[in-house]
């Protein structure tokens, strides 16, 4: 027996053919599909963009403010802004080609096929490297409006670089962003436009400016974020459709994201309101000094009674001397009539 078996020639090794094993294939599937896979990845570079995007807030408190280094600063951030939609793009890639070779591996298992390669020289391996590189030569080629105006994550951070330096001005259309040429493909450079922003700094929910306003990544509305959050966990389905009329998006905890530029804008409102108020104030406060002024100043009877008394018999004596011209016979006035019929007759010299 042992002697028959030592007689019997061993296959030479090959390399064994895919498809991948189920048990492979659950692995790939949770590395594609868990938080700690390839979409932690992508959601830690999205949220690297959100901390770039408040960085530019904050970098420039006040928008009047020049520095040299500041503008370096900005220039720096919003190159490093683009790296990271990159490298957001290339692990999204990586994780639609997993999905796909998975995919299909996983019905060919389920069909019983034979094991199979899609390439005698690559494998599996080398098919998901060839998927990638051609993805990456198709990214390359794209101008920077149709690679950076599409990203969610960019917009945002090019909203709050733009408010940093430019708080009074609308942000202009995407299609003005970039240079002509910048990548190597032509950029649309129609003349610039400058977008009629439409937002209203109120809560549609409070009917209170916002305090603390969170934004849809789904749609474009905003709300305060206790009254959004709160009627979303009194939901039974852990959301709600958006509560702004016409809006048919459903919203989650998860779309909801901070929004500070909205919330710069807000506080940047309420200080000019109250500044407005308080030089409407200050110029009725003038007027009514104004007025009191030039009431004062105008001859009345407390100031004709302000001149001395010796002035006031003199322009007695003067009207007595008229009135009784030719007369001999004598007035006795005592002082006091004298002085009330001398302030009487003063006022009345000055009024004629």
């Amino acid at each position: 027996m042992s002697d028959r078996t030592s007689h019997i020639a061993i296959p030479a090794y090959e390399k064994p053919l895919l498809p991948l094993t189920a048990k492979e294939i659950q692995s790939l599937t949770a590395l594609i599909n868990t938080r700690s896979g390839i979409a932690k990845v992508s959601d830690t570079i999205a949220s690297a963009i959100t901390v770039l995007g408040n960085a530019t807030l904050e970098l420039y408190p006040d928008p009047e403010e020049e520095n040299e280094g500041k503008e370096k600063a900005m220039t720096d951030m919003e190159r490093l802004a683009r790296e990271l939609v990159d490298e957001n793009k290339r692990a999204l890639d990586m994780k639609e080609t997993l999905e796909s070779i998975v995919d299909a591996q996983r019905q060919a298992l389920m069909r019983g096929d034979e094991p199979r390669e899609s390439s005698e020289e690559q494998g599996l391996s080398g098919q998901y490297e060839s998927i990638l590189v051609a993805k990456k030569r198709h990214w390359d080629a794209m101008s920077n409006t149709e690679k950076y105006t599409t990203s969610p994550e960019y917009l945002d951070f090019r909203r709050s670089h733009w408010e940093a330096r430019n708080p009074e001005v609308p942000l202009p259309p995407t299609r003005t962003w970039f240079s002509s040429g910048a990548s190597g493909a032509q950029d649309d450079e129609s003349d610039i436009e400058i977008a009629q922003e439409r937002q209203s700094y109120k809560c549609p929910l409070t009917l209170r400016p916002f305090e603390d306003p969170v934004r849809s990544t789904v749609c474009p509305h905003a709300f305060e974020k206790g009254a959004i959050e709160d009627m979303i966990k009194r939901s039974r389905l852990n959301g709600v459709p958006c509560p702004t009329p016409g809006c048919t998006k459903m919203l989650t905890l998860r779309v909801l994201k901070r929004d500070s530029v909205l919330k710069r804008k807000v506080a940047r409102a309420l200080a000019l309101e109250k500044r407005n108020r308080q030089m409407q104030e200050d110029e009725s406060e003038e007027e009514e000094e104004e007025a009191s002024g030039e009431e004062e100043a105008q001859p009345g009877p407390s100031s004709r009674r302000g001149k001395s008394k010796a002035e006031l018999r003199k322009i007695k004596i003067e009207k007595g001397a008229k009135k009784f011209k030719g007369s001999k016979k004598p007035v006795a006035v005592s002082s006091e009539e004298e002085d009330e019929e001398v302030d009487a007759d003063a006022m009345d010299e000055e009024e004629d």
